[in-house]
């Protein structure tokens, strides 16, 4: 029974990449709606953006979120860095 409880528990997690990915092929206008206005945008020079969300934990040097927004106004890709998720990943995907 403890085994089972452990393995429902797990299945309803998800990753910062699985989580942040579903954003990938969205208009950044739904991203910024969800989420609220970003710490930092850093426009492009092909006109496109990054947008880049701070967030602060107890104990922690913060995480940081970046969003690559194409000129369409398109999630393109994403990235974190100094976040701590279930799999302990980081990088651009």
């Amino acid at each position: 029974m403890r085994k089972f409880l452990v393995l429902l528990l797990l299945a309803g997690c998800t990753t910062r990449s699985e989580s942040m990915g579903q954003w990938v092929g969205k208009y950044a206008d739904e991203l910024v709606a969800a989420h609220g206005a970003p710490t930092m945008e850093y426009r492009t020079s092909d006109g496109g953006r990054v947008l880049t969300w701070q967030h602060y934990y107890q104990g922690s040097s913060g995480c940081t979120e970046n969003y690559v927004v194409g000129p369409d106004n398109i999630v393109k890709k994403f990235g974190y860095s100094n976040c701590q998720s279930f799999m302990g990943q980081r990088g651009f995907v």
